[in-house]
């Protein structure tokens, strides 16, 4: 094990010495074209997944990353399997991973589109090289896609919290919050000298072509399974950030974003229990000559839902659903003025074909498995209504549908090596449905209280398997504070 800290350690300082070396050599590779070659983030990419197979290797001592040139040989013959890890390891972890190579390309000046294959270059490389276990189809779908969407997110608001023209205590606190955010970047930063380096904005700035307003909540959280009547109650917090305005027309990617995620604060449950995203990758307002907005654009989500078992029974996990690669069209409407009310209303409508997704389900437990991967499509609406100075209401709706086509056979739980099953899980579907009214009203010391209802149904169709159907029930009062 000391070996191992050793080991790690080693590659952290020799980082940036090779990471120089390869700036160097990379610098007047980059050109125009549609896909630049940059072996800077070649370079990168190969030492992001050197590193993090280190730590899994040397420090943590994890059998998957016991690779040898018999492993890798073995790997390259041998076809993509669906695997059976964790539901978080497949569905955040991975795109959180592929966010890491993502962002190594945009921090050197590629664009969105530029990025994807470097992003799908490093998938593959872990895929194959950096495992013992076969490679994934799932894991290569979510963390190029995913990596994507989690990839632009944090670039975008690491860029707006940086700012080269501060100093002192709001500069240091601004570049710690954007390494926290984006990595990669904040180690960039600190290997070439930028995090402490001074320069003055040339305007307009970052923050009048994309303004950001972001709120922080915390509160308590109540979860009821209705299925199995067992309740669950603790603190949360939670974040949203808005990117940009929502109702400019853009072809550029990610030119306005709603990104949200919530943590819960128990030992029980775990720490990440909610993520979306709503990201613009092309837009145009069809209403810019009269006084509404109405928006038309394709859009890309991801949206994460997770919960452990609230009571005794092992099968008893009220919330465990994913939209990890999806993309479809939507339509915005905003009305500014409502004379009745002295208030305004804004309504969505998203369409989402989805590549790849999870659901719980209620048979398939193989290694770390409790769940279904699969494709299908997602409906959506929100609904906002402003009520003068006095009050928020809104209303979100969403319907999930994924299919599972790719099955297994019951024997082959017990007679096959469970790392080659190469099952989605249980053939079949499953619809998972959201309703979430909210309120806002004014509170002390301009802040906003805040109260939440989610009513959560998911109803599993199996092949050769019973009907299953769970229903669930959230509350949160918290206190909202924007910024």
């Amino acid at each position: 094990m000391r070996l191992g800290y050793l080991i790690f350690i080693l590659w952290l300082i020799a980082f940036p010495a090779i990471s120089r070396e390869v700036e160097k050599a990379n610098a007047d590779s980059l050109t125009n074209t549609i896909l630049p070659l940059s072996w800077k983030t070649v370079g990168e990419i190969v030492f992001i997944n050197s590193g993090v197979w280190a730590f899994d290797r040397f420090v943590m001592n994890e059998k998957f990353a016991r690779i040898t040139p018999s492993t890798i040989n073995r790997n390259l013959h041998n076809d993509m399997v669906w695997d059976n890890d964790r539901f978080s390891t497949n569905l955040l972890a991975h795109p959180y991973h592929g966010n890491l190579y993502f962002n190594a390309a945009r921090s050197n000046g590629l664009s969105y589109w530029q990025a994807f294959p470097y992003t799908l270059g490093g998938s593959l490389m872990w895929e194959y090289i950096c495992e013992t276990e076969p490679p994934a189809i799932n894991d290569l779908i979510a963390t190029t896609f995913g990596g994507m969407a989690l990839g632009e997110t944090a670039f975008r608001l690491s860029s707006r919290i940086l700012d080269e023209s501060s100093k002192g205590r709001e500069r240091i606190i601004r570049e710690v919050v954007a390494t926290l955010i984006s990595p990669v970047r904040g180690i960039k930063r600190l290997i070439s000298g930028k995090m402490w380096a001074y320069r003055p904005y040339i305007l307009p700035s970052p923050k009048d072509s994309h303004p950001l307003t972001w709120d922080v909540e915390l509160g308590g959280f109540y979860l009821y399974n209705r299925s199995y009547k067992n309740k669950h109650i603790s603190p949360y917090l939670r974040f949203d950030f808005q990117y940009g305005n929502q109702f400019e027309g853009s072809n550029i990617p990610f030119h306005h974003f709603l990104f949200n995620i919530s943590l819960g604060m128990s030992d029980t449950q775990p720490l990440i229990q909610r993520i979306s995203l709503t990201a613009n990758l092309w837009s145009r307002n069809l209403g810019e000559q009269t006084k509404s907005d109405l928006l038309f654009g394709l859009f890309q989500y991801f949206n994460y839902y997770d919960s452990n078992q609230v009571g005794q029974f092992v099968e008893d996990v009220p919330l465990r659903f994913s939209e990890t690669a999806s993309w479809g069209p939507g339509v915005r409407l905003h009305i500014p003025q409502i004379k009745k009310i002295g208030g305004e209303l804004e309504q969505h409508f998203y369409l989402g074909a989805i590549l790849l997704g999870g659901s719980y389900t209620d048979y398939y437990q193989a290694i770390d498995r409790d769940y279904n991967l699969g494709s299908g499509y997602a409906l959506k609406s929100h609904t906002r209504l402003q009520i003068g100075q006095w009050a928020e209401v809104c209303l979100g709706v969403e319907h999930y549908r994924l299919f599972t086509w790719k099955g297994y056979k019951p024997y082959e739980l017990f007679e096959r090596n469970l790392l080659y099953l190469n099952a989605q899980g249980d053939k079949g579907n499953v619809s998972f449905t959201v309703i979430n009214p909210t309120l806002q009203i004014p509170f002390l010391w301009e802040s906003k209280l805040h109260l939440d209802a989610g009513f959560y149904s998911r109803k599993s169709y199996y092949h050769h398997r019973e009907v299953q159907r769970t229903r669930a029930i959230t509350l949160r009062l918290g206190v909202n504070w924007e910024f």
